[in-house]
């Protein structure tokens, strides 16, 4: 079943035709279709009617359900140690995942010169950058947490902002905004690369990416300017990654051929340490 937020997109694309599905943006341009859309948004959350109170519908009798299934959740009671890519050492059950997502598009230099100009506008379709984002946690999209960075009134400069799962971080809010961006785990992607991450590397993650958030919200003189020609989707996302410790292979990038990739991902595996030593298991070459 599509999502509330899926369900307003289409509602107003349907009775705007002329947006051509575009997404909206912060812009005084679109302060009218961000109202129309929130309006289809709020109707497609609201839930949905209570049965008649004078039908009771029947009871299976408790004692004729199945018992419940075990927990999936295993304990993580296993000495075993692994080493990930960072190098940090941890118990192997207690890792989990972080993931670079990546959607191709045009190249950033080529956008600046032919259609970006200085500010972004509204009423017009926007260039395609590509993206690059992160997901945190394990499972797929629809599980993980994930964040983007944006610009929010200037390719070339001005405070960008994050999009997460529950919406659109801009400067001076405290409440992510809803209907300027899908939610970051709807983002589609052409390619992704998975590591292997101790406790400390995605606890030292979501740290970063939230002092940025809260320098955003607060829009102090530290937050972080959004830039084709410096810091935008891409060169956010790999220097999250390399401030814990990751480094993703060259190329890997929404407007580049990543054509090592598939090496990468064998080096992303965890490697099997010694209990008593540290030293890893695999044999060297």
């Amino acid at each position: 079943m599509p999502t509330p937020t899926q369900q307003a997109n289409e509602r107003l694309w349907a009775a705007h035709p002329e947006l051509s599905g575009r997404a909206l943006t912060s812009t005084t341009a679109d302060a009218e279709l961000r109202r129309e859309w929130m309006r289809y948004y709020h109707e497609a959350s609201e839930p949905s009617s209570p049965p008649d109170p004078e039908y009771t519908p029947a009871v299976t009798p408790k004692s004729s359900f199945p018992p419940a299934p075990p927990s999936s959740v295993t304990p993580c009671v296993s000495e075993e140690k692994c080493k990930d890519e960072s190098g940090r050492i941890c118990r192997c059950c207690n890792m989990s995942k972080i993931t670079l997502y990546v959607q191709k598009g045009d190249s950033p230099s080529e956008i600046i010169v032919d259609s970006a100009g200085d500010v972004i506008k509204g009423e017009d379709m926007q260039p395609d950058t590509g993206h690059t984002f992160i997901g945190i946690g394990d499972g797929g999209k629809e599980e993980q947490e994930m964040f983007g960075f944006y610009p929010v009134s200037s390719w070339l400069g001005g405070v960008g902002g994050i999009n997460t799962n529950e919406g659109f971080i801009i400067p001076g809010n405290e409440k992510p905004t809803i209907g300027i961006y899908d939610p970051e785990n709807e983002h589609n992607s052409t390619a992704e690369l998975s590591f292997k991450a101790c406790p400390e590397a995605v606890e030292n993650l979501k740290k970063s990416i939230n002092e940025d958030i809260e320098a955003i919200k607060k829009n102090t003189e530290d937050a972080p300017k959004y830039n084709l020609a410096a810091l935008q989707c891409t060169t956010w996302a790999r220097g999250k990654l390399r401030e814990i410790g990751f480094e993703e292979p060259g190329g890997f990038s929404p407007y580049d051929t990543a054509e090592a990739i598939d090496k990468a991902k064998e080096k992303t595996k965890p490697v099997k340490v010694d209990n008593k030593s540290g030293e890893s298991s695999a044999k060297k070459k």
